[in-house]
Formats: C-alpha cells, structure tokens, sequence
C-alpha cells in the first residue's frame, strides 16, 4: 500500500512466546506498542492522539516499551520498529537517539518479512531484570503518486 498507513488504533501487549508457542521458550521481553497522530496546536504546542485515521502529510509517532520480565540480566539485546512501506522516517525524531537506521534491500524477494524492509534499530547492551526501554519515532505519511495532487470532485459541474 503506497500513500497510507492503517492506522487504526494500536495498543499492543506482545509477548514472544505467544508466536512460538511450538518452541515452548518463554519470552523475557514483554512489549507494549502505540500509534499516535501528532497535531501542532495554533501556540505551536504538540497534541497527540490515537491513530485512528491518517491520510498523506500526517506525522504518525510510533511508541514501544519493552520490559525485562525475567530474573536474569539480558546482554546485547536488539530492538526495532519498522518504517512502514509509503512513509519517511522524521528526522531527529529517534528516540533514544543512538537508534539505526537500516535500509530495506532494494530489489531483494521480501517473502513479506518485516526484515525487508527499512527500519530503526537499537542495541541495549545490559538489560537487567525490571528494566524498562522506551523508544520512540516519528514517521510522515508519503502521498500516494497514484493520485492526483489536487482532490478531483466527480460531481463538480463540468464546463462545456
């Protein structure tokens, strides 16, 4: 999908082993994710809301929180949330800003795995257990090429 987002509203609660329950490995990370659509206010003062809805031009901040919910202290764990196909990453909105940015590999088969495709990445070299990580990025909404630049009204009258 070129120009949008879905971005319906997100709040996650992962957990690993929820995905590879075959593996019968438990998870020590658990992960909270959100969506929010960034508004300025007219003194220029930041509002965010839930996601519900986001067309082309929008700033969308992406929000994750990890937690260390084991009782063992985690070494060089990697972190990352994806840029989404038809967005640009803001720039200077990495947070914490020791975050990566991975290019997707162009022209690579994508087998629609997330690793395809362009992303922010963090390493946490010591997460001791109770540890939290927060992380956060901002990312607009490109406009699709598909469509016209200005809105096209079908049901304009049309000049003879």
């Amino acid at each position: 999908m070129t120009g949008f987002v879905n971005a319906q509203p997100v709040q996650l609660q992962l957990n690993a082993a929820s995905s590879r329950a075959a593996s019968k490995s438990v998870s020590p990370i658990q992960t909270q994710f959100k969506a929010y659509k960034v508004h300025f206010g007219k003194d220029g003062k930041e509002e965010l809301e839930a996601a519900s809805d986001a067309s082309a031009g929008d700033l969308i901040e992406y929000w994750a929180l990890h937690r260390n919910t084991s009782s063992r202290r985690l070494l060089n764990v990697d972190f990352a949330i994806p840029i989404p196909w038809g967005t640009s990453l803001w720039q200077g909105s990495v947070q914490p800003a020791h975050g990566k940015l991975v290019e997707a590999a162009i022209g690579v088969a994508s087998k629609g795995r997330d690793q395809d495709r362009s992303r922010v990445v963090w390493r946490v070299e010591i997460m001791e257990p109770g540890q939290r990580v927060e992380l956060k990025l901002r990312v607009r909404i490109d406009p699709d090429p598909s469509m016209p630049a200005t809105p096209h009204n079908p049901f304009a009258p049309r000049k003879p």
